[in-house]
C-alpha cells in the first residue's frame, strides 16, 4: 500500500469539498495549501516533541521554509505526477459508507493535527 494515500485522500476530500463551496477553478491550489498546512502542523509536532527534552527552541524561520518545503512537494505531486482528476476517478463511484468512513478519518486527521501540535507545544 502507499503510504502517501492518505495524503492522496485528504487532498483529493479538500479540493472536492473547495469545489462544492467556492470556486472550481481553484480547488486544486487549495487542496494543496490546505494539505501542505496540516502537513506542517504534524512536521512541527514531531519536531517539538523530539527536543522538548534538550531544550531547543525551534527558530520561527522553520515554519515558514518548512511550509514552503511542503507546499513545493504536495504542487508538484498534485499537478505534475498525479492530479485531481485521476484521484476523482479512483474515488468518485467509492461506496457511501466507505465516503462517511473515509471522511472521518480525514476530519480526525485534521482535528488531531491541531490537538497534538498544541499539546507538544505547550
Amino acid at each position: 500500500m502507499n503510504p502517501l494515500r492518505l495524503f492522496d485522500y485528504c487532498y483529493y476530500r479538500i479540493a472536492f469539498l473547495y469545489e462544492d463551496i467556492y470556486l472550481e477553478h481553484q480547488k486544486e491550489l487549495a487542496g494543496i495549501a490546505f494539505l501542505s498546512f496540516f502537513q506542517i502542523l504534524n512536521t512541527i509536532t514531531i519536531i517539538s516533541l523530539i527536543f522538548q527534552s534538550t531544550f531547543v527552541r525551534i527558530i520561527p524561520e522553520f515554519h515558514f521554509f518548512g511550509y514552503i518545503i511542503i507546499l513545493i512537494f504536495n504542487y508538484v505531486r498534485y499537478k505534475k505526477i498525479t492530479s485531481y482528476s485521476k484521484l476523482h476517478e479512483r474515488w468518485k463511484n467509492e461506496r457511501y459508507y466507505l465516503r462517511v468512513l473515509h471522511n472521518l478519518l480525514v476530519i480526525l486527521y485534521i482535528i488531531l493535527s491541531c490537538v497534538f501540535l498544541v499539546i507538544a507545544t505547550s
